[in-house]
Order: structure tokens, then sequence, then C-alpha cells
């Protein structure tokens, strides 16, 4: 009888023991050979330039443009993947483009300028147009720009 209550002990407690060290044993399997981990960030680049107010071009589109060459910041990678960001000076404060700002002109009358930009691989072009539908002519104002450009980058750690 004694052999029976001890056979009855045992069973009772494998049934409670088997289940936990079954999960243990997963969760060990689970966690050791698991694939290599996969860390997402970006890669970023910041370049500022100036247009001063003799260098723009005028081309007969109706509009004025200034190109920059920036290989390390347009890339096919960043033009497919990524994300370019510009923003004109306003004295201290950054506007995001397309933003539309006041130039002084030689005769010192100011005009609401529409600013934007437009981008291929290895080159940025700001463009000013008038919102009245004239040529900017005349302009008195330099324009800095802060342009941003952002790819994702996945790394895999052995």
């Amino acid at each position: 009888m004694e052999i029976q209550t001890k056979k009855q002990d045992i069973m009772k407690k494998a049934r409670f023991l088997i289940p936990v060290l079954a999960a243990m044993f997963a969760g060990l399997f689970a966690t050791s050979c698991g694939p290599d981990q996969l860390i997402e960030g970006s890669h970023v680049r910041v370049a500022e330039m100036t247009v001063y107010r003799n260098q723009w071009n005028d081309d007969g589109s109706g509009y004025l443009w200034k190109s920059f060459d920036w290989p390390e910041g347009i890339t096919n990678e960043v033009l497919q993947y990524g994300t370019v960001v510009a923003y004109v000076y306003d004295g201290e404060r950054q506007c995001p483009l397309p933003h539309v700002i006041p130039i002084t002109y030689d005769n010192s009358q100011v005009v609401p300028e529409n600013l934007r930009f437009d981008m291929e691989p290895g080159i940025i072009t700001f463009i000013m147009e008038d919102l009245d539908g004239f040529l900017p002519a005349g302009i008195n104002t330099d324009l800095t720009f802060r342009v941003v450009s952002t790819v994702p980058r996945a790394y895999v750690i052995d």
C-alpha cells in the first residue's frame, strides 16, 4: 500500500513538473539559437548653403534658381528610401520649404517670394518664384538654406 501511495505522489508531482520543465527548455532553445539582432537607425547629413543676391540664375523659365552640388547628401539611396528637408533662415528662425518670404529689392520694395527646392542625384536646386507672376529681379537679399538628408539604415549584429 505504501508503494502505491508513493507512486501516486510522484505522478501528481510529475503532472505539475513536466509542463514547467517543458516551458523552461522551450525558452532556452528559443533564445539561444535565434537570428542575429537587427538594429535600425538612420544616417543624417546636414549642410548649409548660401545664395548671394547676384548668384540666382535665369534661364527664361519665369523663376530664378541656384543649384549646389551635394553628392554626399543627395544620393540615389536617399532619393529612393530617405528624405530631404530644406529650411531657409529668416533671422534666427528656420522656415521649412516651400515657404513664402519677403524679399527686399534694390528699389527698397518688399515682395513676397515663394521659395522651394528640387533635387536629383548629387544636386539640390533652390527656386525663387514671384507670387505675382513677374520674374524676381534686383534682389538685395542673401539667403542661407539648411538642408538635411536622412536615409534609414539597418545593422545586423552577430
